[in-house]
Order: structure tokens, then C-alpha cells, then sequence
């Protein structure tokens, strides 16, 4: 199996995946090549607008394996954490997490696999120390089963306005 660019006769290239195999005879001589090329073209097409949308959401996004390892992320959550790339690319989801330990990330990544997504509220540790709250959406291609998608939403304004809303709400009724 092998990726290649083939040139068209007008110029343009194209994406190919090629597969195949030798066929031998009874003493082992190859007697001929089997296979067919696939033209990669629209798979490379939605995986280019797949690593843009990804790029370009303003919300936080990771990719994580099954013990919590970063694997992933865009530019939006080394943003949101203060953190380069390739420190991110260094940590567990529990390294940054304020509220889970390594177990309870492995159990909720555990329930993550098992059912294809969750919707939460956290808690996360930034590079300076100060914790932002986040709504996290996560899933798992079925397909896959070892790998977690997530993205993740500050919504740390949001979460002072409802405590200030609440707090003026039992000023009021006192």
C-alpha cells in the first residue's frame, strides 16, 4: 500500500492510494502484480476542510487516547490554557484537570467509549494556576474506539454572571 501523486495529461495532480499484490507460482517466481489505485481526491478534500474547521473554532479542541494522553489540539485551547502546542502534546487530560484524578479521567473516558459521547461541565487548570470553568462535548467514532474527540467551551463569564445573578437573588429575598 502506498500514497503517491499521479500527473494528469492536462498537468493536474492527484492523490492515489495503491494496493496490490505479487502472485507466485508453485516455486515461488512472481508471475504477476494484482491491484487498483484509488483516487484520493475527495477523501483529501474533506480532511482539508476537517483540520480547518478544527483550526479555526473558536472553541478548544483535543484528541485524546484511552488513558488521556493528549494526542491533538488546536490553537483555540492552547489559547484558552496558556499553553504552547508541543506542552500540550506533552500532558494527560488530568495534568489540567481541577476536578479529576488520573482514575476518574480514565472512567470518564471509559464512558466515553462505551457510549459514544458525553455532554459535561468542568473545571480546568490553566498554565498560571487560575481555573476557568468549560462545557465539554466529547465523542467517539464508533469505528475507532480508542480515540476521544472533545471540544471545550470557556464558560467561565458565563458561570460568574449566574453566581452574581443568584447571589443579588438572595440579597433581594432577605
Amino acid at each position: 500500500e502506498v500514497e503517491f501523486r499521479h500527473q494528469h495529461l492536462d498537468g493536474h495532480y492527484v492523490p492515489v492510494l495503491s494496493k496490490g499484490h505479487v502472485l507466485r507460482n508453485a516455486e515461488g517466481v512472481a508471475v504477476r502484480v494484482c491491484g487498483f489505485n484509488l483516487d484520493l481526491t475527495e477523501d483529501k478534500r474533506r480532511e482539508d476542510e476537517y483540520k480547518n474547521l478544527i483550526a479555526t473554532s473558536m472553541d478548544g479542541f483535543w484528541v485524546s487516547d484511552r488513558s488521556g494522553h493528549l494526542l491533538r489540539v488546536n490553537e483555540a485551547i492552547c489559547n484558552m490554557l496558556q499553553y504552547p502546542e508541543h506542552v500540550l502534546l506533552q500532558m494527560n487530560i488530568a495534568d489540567i484537570d481541577a476536578n479529576e484524578s488520573h482514575v476518574e479521567v480514565e472512567r470518564h473516558i471509559d464512558l466515553v467509549l462505551r457510549t459514544g459521547h458525553d455532554l459535561f461541565e468542568s473545571r480546568l487548570r490553566r498554565r498560571d494556576g487560575t481555573v476557568i470553568d468549560v462545557e465539554i462535548s466529547s465523542s467517539c467514532p464508533r469505528e475507532d474506539g480508542t480515540q476521544v474527540f472533545v471540544f471545550l467551551r470557556d464558560i467561565s463569564q458565563r458561570k460568574a454572571f449566574e453566581a452574581s445573578l443568584l447571589a443579588s437573588k438572595t440579597r433581594f429575598r432577605s
